[in-house]
C-alpha cells in the first residue's frame, strides 16, 4: 500500500465500522512493519477484534488497496 493505512483494535467480538469506536488505533505507512509491545499486558474484557481501513477515526470503513498482514503473539 502506498498511503496510511490503519489497524484498528476494538473491545469486541465483532465491531461495526463507521458505528463503534477503537480502543486503539496504529498508523502505518505504506509497508512499514509496526511492532507494538504491552509490558504490563492489554486487557479487552469483551473480545478483540481488528480491522484495517484507509482512513481514521471511528468513520473510516474502507479496506486498503492491498492486502495487509497482522500477526498476534500473546503469552
Amino acid at each position: 500500500n502506498s498511503g496510511s493505512l490503519y489497524v484498528k483494535c476494538y473491545n469486541n467480538t465483532s465491531a461495526t465500522l463507521g458505528t463503534d469506536n477503537p480502543e486503539l488505533i496504529f498508523r502505518l505507512f505504506g509497508t512499514q512493519v509496526l511492532d507494538v509491545v504491552f509490558p504490563g499486558g492489554l486487557t479487552m474484557s469483551t473480545g478483540l477484534c481488528l480491522a484495517c481501513v484507509d482512513s481514521v477515526g471511528t468513520a473510516g470503513t474502507t479496506s486498503p488497496g492491498s492486502a495487509v498482514k497482522v500477526r498476534l503473539v500473546t503469552s
